[in-house]
């Protein structure tokens, strides 16, 4: 069995937090912060060191939305930077709904990590 490592990004506009995870205990630890550029740019020299130490197999982003399952601006930057990693570093991105409670947001999380 070949066990798979994804980086998670919980992206904001100061700056993003990144888990790490694995297809063998599915469970997700933070490890590390990443501030942006006081321009508001996303800081790709951390980034890339972060993922170059890790290695991921796939990129998995959170979707920030709203009560009614809509989109909101953040959702939009979130999906900017998930492009944005996917095309830099050829590694394919997963979304997932931040929305979702603790319990139910391990299930598809479990479902994305053996996919």
């Amino acid at each position: 069995m070949t066990i798979k490592t994804y980086l998670g990004f919980d992206v904001g506009t100061k700056r993003t937090g990144i888990a790490i995870a694995n297809s063998l205990t599915a469970q997700a630890n933070g490890i590390a912060t990443v501030i942006h550029n006081k321009d508001g740019s996303t800081n790709w020299i951390q980034l890339e060191e972060i993922i170059k130490q890790h290695s991921p197999n796939k990129f998995i982003v959170g979707l920030p939305l709203d009560q009614e399952n809509k989109e909101q601006e953040m959702t939009y930057i979130a999906k900017s930077f998930g492009r944005k990693l996917e095309k830099r570093f050829s590694i394919g991105v997963i979304f997932v709904d931040e929305y979702l409670s603790s319990s139910e947001a391990k299930k598809p999380t479990k479902m994305a990590l053996r996919s």
